[in-house]
């Protein structure tokens, strides 16, 4: 089956401004996206944009929770619907489109750009490499102006050309800027409690940093988000009460003299 042929049947149910507005129309746009960047034999940027946009739809309108997964749970057996998007992610999307969780994530990383979501389907489908893409979105995240040169740029030269234009490539050096004295004493504290941690458990929190870090598509506050997201879903599940809450009620049991 050739590119073009599928690019034409399916551009009519995959445009920009078309989103589900219930859990199977979402489903089956996902498939069908799915299925068009599998046979494609280029990076499609638009068609990637366009996954990333139903899953953010999906994400924000709840309706991994109405989906009824393909396969069995691997934890409990059962075919009921996803337990949290983190699960719909890592094992919804690939059973639902034949593409991994990291594509997955890349697609929302790509869809939540503004430069980007300016930009109209022809500029979109300008877009000869999606490395080329994606440096553009690193960019736009550490505050570069997106300007119509520099995404001419970015559609048209070859990945190693833009990445020179750019400095990619180059040491990052990371700066924490910290406006606020209790944000400041809160940091504090986090130091010690690392310096005190055992190594071992340090080098678990080094890998849930770095998978969170791959979900935000390296994104710093994107991460947290999803490592905040994945604590509370976590203990929604074991009934367990949440830090902030447990804090408000242990300083009512013993009130500061």
């Amino acid at each position: 089956m050739s590119t073009a042929y599928l690019e034409n049947t399916l551009d009519s149910d995959l445009s920009l401004s078309a989103v589900a507005d219930d859990a199977a129309g979402a489903l089956a746009l996902l498939a069908r996206g799915g299925e068009i960047l599998r046979f494609l034999s280029r990076a499609s940027v638009y068609y990637r944009v366009r996954l990333g946009l139903e899953l953010m739809n999906i994400q924000k309108r709840r309706f991994w929770s109405q989906m009824e997964r393909p396969v069995r749970d691997q934890l409990d057996g059962t075919r009921g619907p996803y337990h949290s998007w983190d699960d719909f992610m890592s094992n919804g999307v690939p059973e639902i489109t034949g593409l991994s969780k990291k594509t997955g994530y890349a697609a929302v990383m790509l869809a939540k750009s503004e430069a980007l979501q300016r930009l109209p389907e022809p500029e979109l489908r300008k877009f000869e490499s999606l490395a080329n893409a994606i440096q553009l979105v690193r960019l736009e995240r550490k505050g570069v102006v997106i300007n119509g040169e520099l995404i001419a740029a970015a559609q048209t030269m070859t990945v190693e050309l833009f990445r020179q234009m750019t400095g990619a490539g180059k040491k990052a050096t990371v700066e924490v800027v910290v406006n606020s004295s209790d944000a400041a004493r809160a940091l504090q504290a986090i130091v010690d409690w690392l310096k005190m941690a055992d190594p071992d458990a340090l080098r678990e929190l080094r890998v849930v940093v770095d998978e969170a870090m791959l979900q935000a598509g390296g994104n710093a506050t994107d991460g947290v988000d999803n490592i905040i997201a994945a604590c509370r879903e976590q203990w929604r599940q074991e009934r367990l009460p949440e830090l902030a809450a447990s804090r408000e009620l242990s300083q009512q049991d013993h009130p500061s003299n």
